[in-house]
C-alpha cells in the first residue's frame, strides 16, 4: 500500500511539473510538494516534434481505418491505448460540420474521438485542459491555424462530455485542477470483454 502511495505521488509530482523526482541517500523518495503551485489552464508539456507529429499521423489514419477495434499509438516508445469507436454502417454519411475540424474526413472521426486521442497521449496520463488542446492540434483533421482560445472552448466541453460517458476515459482533479486519463492502463483485451466491444 504505501509503495502503491508513494507511486502515485510520483505520478502527481511528474504531471504538475513534468519533472522526475530524486531519492535521497538512503533511497527514500524525497517530494518536494511545497514548490507546487496549484495548475491553472496552462501548458505543461514541449511541442511535438516534426518526426512525432508525422508518425502520430500514420498512426491516426490506422487508428481511424480500424476504428471498431481498440488502438495502441506507439510514438517513440511512449504507448497509449484508446477504446474502439462505432462506425456508421452508411458509407455515403458525411461527417457533421465543425469550425474546427477539416471538411474531407469520414463520419465517425469528430470531435470526441480526437479529444480521446489525445487525452490518451497525455505524459504520465495526466494533464491539464490545454495539454489535451495542445496535443489535440497535432491531429491531421484539426484545421490548421485554429485558434488556441477556440480549441480549449471546444476541448473544455468535450471533456465534460466524456467524463459524463458510460465507460469514461477521463477524469477531472478538482484540487488540483488536472484531467487524468482513466484507461491508461487498460489492454486491448480489457476492452473487448466490454458489453459494447
Amino acid at each position: 500500500m504505501h509503495y502503491q502511495l508513494e507511486s502515485l505521488e510520483q505520478l502527481f509530482y511528474f504531471a504538475v511539473t513534468r519533472k522526475k523526482v530524486n531519492c535521497d541517500e538512503k533511497g527514500r523518495v524525497q517530494i518536494p510538494f511545497h514548490l507546487i503551485k496549484q495548475q491553472k489552464c496552462r501548458v505543461t508539456i514541449p511541442n511535438s516534434t516534426e518526426e512525432q507529429v508525422e508518425l502520430f499521423h500514420t498512426q491516426e489514419k490506422e487508428r481511424f481505418e480500424h476504428c471498431e477495434r481498440p488502438y495502441v499509438f506507439n510514438i517513440q516508445g511512449m504507448k497509449s491505448i484508446v477504446a474502439p469507436l462505432k462506425k456508421s454502417s452508411n458509407p455515403l454519411l458525411r461527417a457533421r460540420e465543425h469550425n474546427l475540424l477539416v471538411e474531407s474526413r469520414p463520419s465517425h472521426i469528430n470531435l470526441l474521438s480526437l479529444i480521446r486521442n489525445a487525452a490518451s497521449r497525455l505524459p504520465g496520463g495526466v494533464g491539464t485542459r490545454a495539454d489535451v488542446a495542445h496535443l489535440m492540434k497535432d491531429s491531421q483533421f484539426v484545421k490548421p491555424g485554429s485558434s488556441d482560445h477556440k480549441l480549449n472552448q471546444a476541448v473544455s466541453g468535450a471533456l465534460d462530455r466524456l467524463q459524463a460517458s458510460p465507460d469514461p476515459p477521463v477524469r477531472y482533479d478538482q484540487d488540483q485542477k488536472l484531467w487524468i486519463y482513466l484507461h491508461r492502463l487498460r489492454t486491448e483485451e480489457d476492452f473487448l470483454k466490454l458489453p459494447d466491444a
